[in-house]
């Protein structure tokens, strides 16, 4: 995925130690900017979308709508993007790009051990769901277009190889085969417990975190005993 450069935070924004800034996916832009205010127009235009699908449907936003909230003329965002679809395939690329920045902020094979960096990223995880809690709707009805099950696969891909460098460095009896096929039921797990928290519960439920919690980890204590 190509990145673009990162946006640093202005002093009134609080974010968690722990929160990564993101790049962003270009794949979805009509034209890509080659200078620097190009790429702070694009921003712009995204998180003007993304501050409108804090109250109102992405089916009820227009192209029109978003420019006037980035307060750039239509041509602008027309010079970048080819139609609203774009700029929400973007918003959407721009979280699974950050979630893998996610997986990869933590280094692996320097002695952390499974159960410590998984619950180190789902942390790390909820925080990005509840920065971006106004692309719920968006992500569940744009996660089957192709742009979309592109970057969902290349997340997939890179968590798992992390998840199996782990495992088989972090767990006494595990082989390679073994850790491959419990990287994919891990991963599995890490991102049905983000769906249950954060996109069903909408972070209101944590009982049903904890309980998610306490699966993963005794799953990945029973890779130890068997």
């Amino acid at each position: 995925m190509t990145g673009m450069p990162r946006r640093p935070p202005s002093a009134t924004e609080q974010e968690p130690a722990h929160y990564i800034f993101p790049t962003i996916t270009l794949t979805t832009l009509r034209r890509r900017p080659m200078q620097k205010r190009g790429f702070d127009r694009v921003l712009s235009i995204l998180d003007a979308c993304e501050e409108l699908l804090q109250t109102r449907h992405f089916e009820d936003i227009g192209t029109a709508d978003i420019a006037a909230k980035a307060r750039l003329k239509i041509g602008t965002l027309y010079f970048f993007f080819y139609d609203r679809a774009a700029i929400f395939t973007c918003l959407v690329q721009r979280v699974l790009t950050e979630i893998q920045e996610q997986f990869a902020a933590e280094p692996v094979g320097a002695g952390i051990g499974p159960e410590q960096y998984v619950g180190v990223v789902l942390t790390r995880l909820s925080a990005v769901w509840s920065r971006h809690r106004s692309l719920m709707n968006l992500y569940h009805s744009f996660q089957h277009k192709a742009e979309i099950k592109a970057n969902r696969d290349a997340l997939q891909h890179f968590a798992t190889k992390r998840l199996v460098i782990l495992l088989r460095d972090g767990t006494a009896g595990v082989d390679a085969r073994r850790a491959r096929a419990s990287a994919w039921v891990l991963y599995d797990m890490l991102m049905s417990s983000l769906d249950s928290v954060v996109h069903l519960a909408e972070g209101e439920r944590p009982e049903v975190a904890r309980e998610w919690r306490r699966a993963i980890s005794t799953y990945i204590s029973s890779l130890q005993r068997n």
